[in-house]
């Protein structure tokens, strides 16, 4: 379960770290800043899927293995209400998850398939789907809290817990208002499983075109790892929901007589 709380994490990290942003260049300004937020109402129901694809060079003790992975999970999300703060609280349920690992561990797993929730990894894997929690969330797209039902399996509950801390859907909104070419940054710190991170990201309007904002974010990751990261973000500029993104990183984790060198590529899509 601590590779699976791994790869969570990771994804729960989408801000990004990495040193510039060169590459995304911006359209010139509106001269009309607009005010980035969330904005849905009471029963909007909306779909989150998240594919992970990973390339890990792991050292240890003079030996030198390879490992690559594959994740792809897919939530359902519904805006249960909105306080008087303009708070969300939203109703998370997984509806997928699918898993392929090869390497020193070797794995092919979907929860699609009944046969594969046949051994222990599976079994808790397909425990997954179908539970739910729920998120409360800012304006800004940024979690304020979670609660995970009691009943939980323990070990699903306490993956939840620990990834949800800085869930975010790409990145979170400034709390001024910004034009193309405009940047804010944002600070994450979590710690999973004894990996601690802290992630310092800049975000950047890069452009808004027939009714999508597109966002370009860059930093760096420091602590337990380290590491670069450069990606992609296109919003819904009316909803504020998240249409698509890609986010492409480099790690690197030294730890005793190990080290860990490993390429992220992540694609988002909340339709």
């Amino acid at each position: 379960m601590k590779t699976i709380s791994s790869i969570l994490f990771l994804i729960t990290f989408l801000s990004g770290c990495g040193s510039n942003s060169s590459s995304q260049k911006a359209s010139p300004p509106t001269g009309k800043p607009i005010q980035l937020t969330l904005n849905l109402k009471p029963g909007d129901q909306k779909k989150l899927t998240v594919e992970l694809n990973s390339d890990s060079k792991i050292q240890a003790n003079g030996e030198v293995v390879n490992m690559s992975m594959n994740v792809v999970s897919t939530m359902g999300l519904e805006v249960l209400e909105i306080n008087e703060e303009g708070e969300y609280l939203i109703k998370s349920t997984y509806d997928k998850i699918s898993m392929k690992m090869d390497g020193p561990i070797k794995m092919n797993f979907d929860s699609s398939n009944l046969q594969d929730s046949k051994s222990p990894i599976g079994n808790v894997l397909s425990s997954t789907i179908g539970q739910s929690y729920t998120i409360r969330m800012s304006k800004t797209g940024r979690t304020l809290g979670f609660e995970v039902a009691k009943d939980m399996n323990p070990l699903v509950k306490q993956q939840i817990e620990q990834t949800m801390q800085n869930f975010t859907l790409g990145t979170t909104f400034p709390k001024k208002k910004v034009d193309n070419g405009d940047s804010w940054k944002s600070s994450i710190t979590q710690d999973v499983n004894g990996i601690k991170i802290t992630n310092d990201s800049n975000n950047t309007l890069l452009d808004q075109t027939d009714g999508i904002t597109t966002i370009g974010i860059s930093g760096n990751m420091t602590g337990s790892m380290t590491g670069e990261s450069q990606g992609l973000i296109k919003i819904d500029s009316a909803s504020g929901w998240l249409e698509s993104g890609e986010i492409s990183m480099k790690c690197d984790m030294r730890k005793d007589n190990q080290e860990v060198e490993t390429k992220i590529k992540i694609m988002l899509s909340g339709s």
